[in-house]
């Protein structure tokens, strides 16, 4: 998540992965990311790899059987301490 979606904000996006039944392979990892809009489609792919990456030096699991779910949801409906998100940014703005 440093390296790829949120350099500047990292305590408000969230990865969850958890096993799910698939086409692919008997256990298929679905990995579900859910943010605000915004990122370019270069940093989900980045974080897409970085996530391959580290599942398969830990799990064993194949790339090819990572199944990655982006959940873009407005900044609005995104609360912490009872008051809105604000639209995300990238750190360089």
């Amino acid at each position: 998540m440093l390296r790829t979606l949120a350099p500047k904000e990292t305590k408000y996006d969230y990865v969850a992965v958890r096993e799910a039944f698939g086409e692919i392979g008997d256990g298929l990892p679905l990995v579900e990311v859910d943010l605000r809009p915004g990122r370019e489609p270069e940093r989900k792919k980045a974080l897409v790899d970085a996530i391959a990456e580290v599942l398969r030096a830990e799990l064993g699991v194949d790339p090819v059987d990572l199944y990655v779910l982006f959940r873009e949801t407005p900044a609005e409906n995104h609360y912490t301490g009872g008051t809105p998100l604000p639209a995300w940014v990238p750190a360089d703005r």
